[in-house]
């Protein structure tokens, strides 16, 4: 899915989205989600990749469902582009540590890497017993869901973080599918790109989604790992 290239001043650099997820407690802390904003919500983890949020919050009870282009393959083949990923992101790690809070969810390299590969053992674990009951295949911008399939949409780490390798349109498109199916709003986190920049397709986006009549907010939340990347995007059709 990666591949590599030195880069200590710029962030990580990688050339494809990274098989790499987050656990429900950080979901929760990105997205503003206390339980009761959970409960008879159905909500969808859009590019959810192999974070473990879908699994643990349907064990808590809630109702999760994961969408992703990765969900076509077994789970050997997910084993193995995670570990490829994991070596290709924490092999950048060391010498961009200055871009980081360590006085957070993550107190060192350590600690990190190991909460990373708890999040994919919950979510391998859960993607093996449920299949296709929780995790659906899909290649994005476009999904197979029905017209407000969900009422909460939840996107983490991929659109604006990837802004090099996907474009406006592409963001727009995303953000426009994800919008047809949820019928309350969509939620994106984080706003910055590698360099721990705030995206400078940003702007565009909103003001693009502002024409075509939904509504676009920023919002703080109380995470925050990459310096200052501590902001979701809100979006909805109503005010």
């Amino acid at each position: 899915m990666t591949s590599e290239s030195s880069n200590p001043a710029g962030g990580i650099k990688l050339t494809d989205t990274a098989i790499i997820g987050r656990t429900m407690s950080e979901y929760s802390a990105m997205f503003s989600l206390a339980a009761h904003d959970m409960e008879g919500e159905n909500i969808l983890d859009f590019a959810a990749g192999c974070s473990s949020f879908c699994a643990e919050a349907n064990a808590m009870g809630y109702k999760v469902t994961a969408a992703d282009r990765i969900y076509g393959s077994n789970h050997e083949t997910i084993e193995s582009a995670f570990s490829r990923d994991m070596d290709v992101v924490m092999g950048q790690m060391p010498e961009l540590m200055h871009m980081y809070r360590w006085d957070g969810p993550f107190k060192n390299l350590g600690d990190l890497i190991d909460q990373r590969k708890r999040a994919f053992s919950a979510f391998i674990r859960d993607f093996r017993a449920y299949g296709d009951l929780r995790y659906v295949h899909c290649r994005l911008p476009h999904t197979g869901f029905e017209d407000k399939r969900f009422t909460l949409c939840l996107i983490s780490h991929f659109l604006f973080l990837y802004e090099h390798i996907l474009d406006i349109r592409f963001h727009v498109d995303v953000l426009s599918e994800a919008l047809r199916i949820a019928s309350k709003e969509v939620r994106v986190f984080p706003l910055v790109n590698f360099k721990g920049r705030q995206a400078s397709i940003l702007s565009p986006v909103m003001e693009e989604l502002n024409a075509r009549g939904y509504y676009c907010h920023i919002r703080k939340t109380d995470y925050e790992f990459v310096k200052n990347g501590n902001e979701m995007l809100v979006v909805s059709t109503r005010v």
